[in-house]
């Protein structure tokens, strides 16, 4: 039988939605406030239906209040909002830290069975093997001369076991192209997931050992000998080579796992695996015979084990024979696994032995094994989705004038046209006086009916209190008076701009922000006081923008905060590496960025592009045989010639080659030099890096003069205060490792540091001293943007870089001007390209590149602004003794 509805007679769980009690403690509010004039309160008195009916709407606040919170933050069906929270998959996982990690993405691609990573401690077998010398203070390959080794650490080597089957790999022909698709397949994935400072050498597959079995067990007699034996060779082959098992999203959470513990780590396309399980898979070095005892033990049927022996083979040769204790393996060259030909095993029901049908046997044990191959979960649904709630109009109001008797003549009804024009305007006040109390109860629905947007990660509102009209009350246009246009009847009472002024609603704001930032375990405190004080007037506009667009990409900057960019990575339109105009950059440059309210953080030229005029001048062939040859002349904005050059060429097209090659002498401050003639009047010369003269100046008077015109030129060629381009690039030290070329070893080396401050010698087993590569970055910054220029700013940047750095990663920081930004990014562009490339890379043309970048990052020296000294208060840069270092170039060591 149904059972019929009924009004609960329990009383109401909260005070907003018990009547009775609102209408008690209005009367007693009532009672304080007017007993000398109102003594009474009887149910007919107009002011106690007024306060009955307040007390009623007000139980429908609290009924809508208290709606299930995926209620309240419930869309409508049309809705085109963008989603309110991040979902498991999405805040939860991240980039592969652990080597589980990285094991599980290699197992997840397809024909991968298992993976391992080894740490490659000695790269001698791949790449040069590189020595310190502390009397040289430098690094050399000689080890007669440099006598202490380096070991690069971040590098790591790759085993692959495959999971095909045996007609695809049984041609070398057919293996070859397998291992290649795998190889590809696995390099490629590791390179997306690549962490900074650190590199794979090697990937290669692993070799099987054979592991033959022995033995003589006595198992049930009622048991099937065919069925057992095939579950014996089973298990055995379990034992030796547990199974890497995928589990949907479902089996994890029967396996009692928490979503945090389920999508902790990278994201898989093929379901979860459980680490407890892949930790049994690690490659072991020994088998203890006693363990194996255990598992046949285990077996339904199996009575006693009468002896176990276990030999091992290599390439089809013994190499231990009948070993009964502790089998010893050879990790990671090999990887044991149970070979059924060279196994042995018998079973005894009582004392009458049975082998069994051998044929039939091998069938059940390679019919277990391919369902344990067909164990990975494809296609299912391995997320949770956020139950969405029922969606009501919760800013619909009905005013109280319609809960009013009719006699009152506030409701829809009216009054009749026959009462007298006093009565009318008695009702006209009575919904006036009313008026007020319907736009706050309302107000309130709006605001309930926001929260869902105010909540949400991508919420862009710029309001944090809400209103609505009344158009729901009777009459309303006859109780509303525009003053500014002497009408009746306007709607829009400009609400907003009352209860909310601009120093509200970004208090509101930030406030609302900083919570959903604190549930993620993140703040702008620091970043807002700095931006506060460089910029007061426009202070909040930009951190409310910052913090948005912080939250809104809060799971790419936290779960790739250790991420590397991606080497190998090849924009598909073009075909070509996609390495500069980017955003194939480290989690670490899109995560500081986002912090210090960068808002462009591609790779991307920072150096200001240069503002001269560039034009070729032609001079008639003077004497006989000589035809018209040209030159380039260099000019400012004004057509002004700064510089002529000093050469002549046959023709225009061998001038414009040559122009081609005039922003990377301009921009080399060394080519620059002062000359006097015997006159005594000075020039400008510009040289090219061969030493030959590229352009000169006019002749000037003095000194001062030709230095100017070189200042001039300089101002011209990296106009600073023309552009303010904030960004930053980030070089990882191990990538410029020497590799194997041609020529030997060509590859230049980074300096490093072998002495004390007080000239004393570095302790020789300080490693990381003599190891400028490992864990190490260099940050390569523009100094002249407005904000880099503030000195506070400045320190600001540097505390926040190192906090979010891996704190095993040791970071250089130069501030550079733009004529060293300049040679750093064509440096740093020309070897990205080429390093990009891979194996495919020219060996020679790879090692010019990295020891041009190389050269350059020793000699970048960072600049500062001006500052000043003052005796009573800071003024902006100021500089602070024995707090600040003085002078105009300062390196980071």
């Amino acid at each position: 039988m149904e059972k019929a509805l009924t009004i609960s007679k329990t009383k109401p769980e909260y005070t907003s939605m018990d009547y009775s009690l609102l209408r008690e403690k209005g009367l007693e509010h009532i009672e304080k406030l007017g007993s000398k004039i109102w003594t009474d309160y009887n149910i007919h008195d107009p002011g106690i239906t007024i306060l009955e009916a307040l007390c009623y709407a007000i139980t429908d606040l609290g009924y809508r209040t208290n709606f299930e919170m995926r209620d309240i933050l419930a869309e409508p069906e049309d809705s085109t909002a963008g989603p309110q929270f991040f979902e498991a998959h999405e805040i939860l996982s991240c980039n592969p830290v652990t080597e589980n990690d990285f094991r599980k993405i290699i197992i997840d691609i397809d024909k991968v069975k298992n993976a391992w990573l080894s740490i490659i401690k000695d790269t001698g077998a791949y790449e040069p093997t590189v020595y310190a010398s502390a009397g040289l203070s430098k690094l050399g390959y000689d080890p007669a001369i440099y006598t202490h080794r380096i070991y690069f650490k971040g590098l790591y080597n790759i085993l692959i076991e495959l999971d095909v089957e045996a007609e695809d790999i049984d041609t070398p022909a057919k293996k070859t192209a397998v291992e290649n698709e795998v190889k590809t397949a696995v390099l490629r994935k590791l390179h997306q997931t690549r962490n900074l400072c650190e590199d794979y050498i090697n990937v290669d597959f692993i070799d099987i050992e054979e592991i033959g079995v022995c033995t003589d067990i006595e198992i049930d007699n009622d048991s099937d000998v065919n069925e057992i034996l095939a579950g014996i060779y089973f298990k055995i082959h379990q034992f030796l080579s547990p199974p890497v098992k995928f589990y949907t999203l479902a089996e994890m959470i029967d396996k009692k796992y928490k979503p945090d513990e389920i999508f902790n780590g990278p994201l898989l396309k093929n379901g979860f695996i459980d680490s407890s399980e892949l930790e049994k898979t690690k490659l072991a070095d020994e088998i203890h015979i006693s363990d194996l005892y255990q598992v046949l033990m285990d077996i339904p049927g199996v009575r006693s084990i009468k002896k176990l022996l276990l030999s091992k083979y290599q390439n089809d040769s013994i190499v231990i024979n009948g070993e009964p204790w502790i089998l010893d393996l050879d990790p990671p060259d090999y990887k044991p696994e149970l070979s059924f030909d060279k196994s042995s095993i018998r079973v005894f029901k009582d004392i009458i032995p049975y082998s069994g049908d051998k044929d039939l046997i091998r069938e059940k044990f390679e019919l277990l094994k391919l369902l344990e191959r067909q164990s990975a979960v494809k296609n299912a649904e391995n997320q949770i989705k956020i139950r969405k709630g029922t969606y009501g109009d919760l800013q619909e109001y009905t005013s109280i004038l319609h809960e009013f008797p009719l006699t009152y003549g506030v409701g829809t009804a009216g009054l009749p046209e026959t009462v007298s024009e006093r009565r009318k305007a008695q009702a006209k006040q009575l919904k006036g006086y009313l008026l007020f109390f319907d736009q706050v109860l309302a107000n309130y629905l709006a605001q309930l009916a926001k929260v869902k947007d105010l909540l949400s990660v991508n919420n862009d509102t710029d309001q944090t209190y809400f209103t609505q009209h009344l158009e729901d009350v009777p009459d309303y246009e006859e109780l509303i008076y525009d003053v500014e246009t002497n009408g009746w009847g306007n709607f829009d009472l400009k609400i907003d701009s009352i209860i909310e002024d601009p120093v509200t609603k970004n208090n509101r704001l930030h406030r609302l922000l900083n919570h959903l930032m604190a549930r993620f375990g993140e703040k702008f405190t620091d970043y807002t006081l700095m931006m506060y004080d460089l910029y007061s007037s426009r202070a909040d506009a930009d951190i409310i923008n910052d913090k948005r667009e912080f939250l809104k990409s809060y799971p790419r900057l936290s779960s790739n905060r250790g991420k590397a960019f991606n080497y190998l990575l090849r924009d598909e339109s073009f075909g070509q590496p996609d390495m500069w105009n980017s955003t194939n950059v480290s989690g670490l440059v899109a995560r500081v960025s986002k912090l210090l309210g960068i808002e462009n953080y591609t790779r991307r030229s920072l150096a200001c592009p240069p503002v001269y005029k560039l034009d070729k001048v032609r001079r008639i062939g003077i004497g006989p045989g000589i035809s018209n040859v040209y030159r380039l002349r260099i000019k400012n904005s004004t057509n002004k010639v700064l510089l002529t050059g000093a050469r002549f060429y046959p023709s225009s097209t061998i001038t414009r080659k040559f122009a081609m090659t005039v922003s990377d002498i301009l921009h080399d401050e060394d080519n620059y030099k002062i000359r006097t003639n015997s006159a005594g009047k000075y020039a400008v010369y510009v040289y090219n890096d061969s030493g030959i003269l590229f352009a000169r100046s006019k002749w000037f008077d003095t000194s001062e003069n030709a230095n100017q015109l070189m200042a001039e030129v300089i101002s011209n060629v990296c106009p600073e205060k023309e552009c303010s381009n904030e960004g930053f690039h980030l070089v990882e030290h191990i990538l410029l490792r020497p590799k194997k070329t041609t020529g030997g070893n060509n590859y230049s080396l980074f300096p490093i540091l072998v002495q004390g401050e007080d000239k004393s010698p570095v302790c020789m087993k300080c490693e990381g001293i003599f190891d400028p590569y490992s864990f190490r970055i260099s940050v390569v910054i523009p100094y002249w943007p407005e904000r880099f220029q503030n000195m506070e700013f400045r320190e600001f940047f540097e505390k926040t870089l190192r906090m979010e750095t891996p704190a095993h990663i040791a970071v250089k920081i130069c501030w550079v001007d733009c004529m060293q930004l300049y040679r750093f990014e064509n440096a740093f562009k020309n070897w990205l390209l080429e390093h990009a490339k891979g194996p495919d890379a020219d060996p020679d043309l790879l090692c010019t590149r990295a020891n041009e970048l190389i050269d350059i990052l020793f000699k970048l020296r960072s600049v500062y602004p001006e500052a000043v000294l003052h005796n009573c208060r800071f003024e902006d840069n100021a500089t602070v003794l024995n707090r600040t270092a003085i002078g105009e170039y300062k390196e980071d060591l």
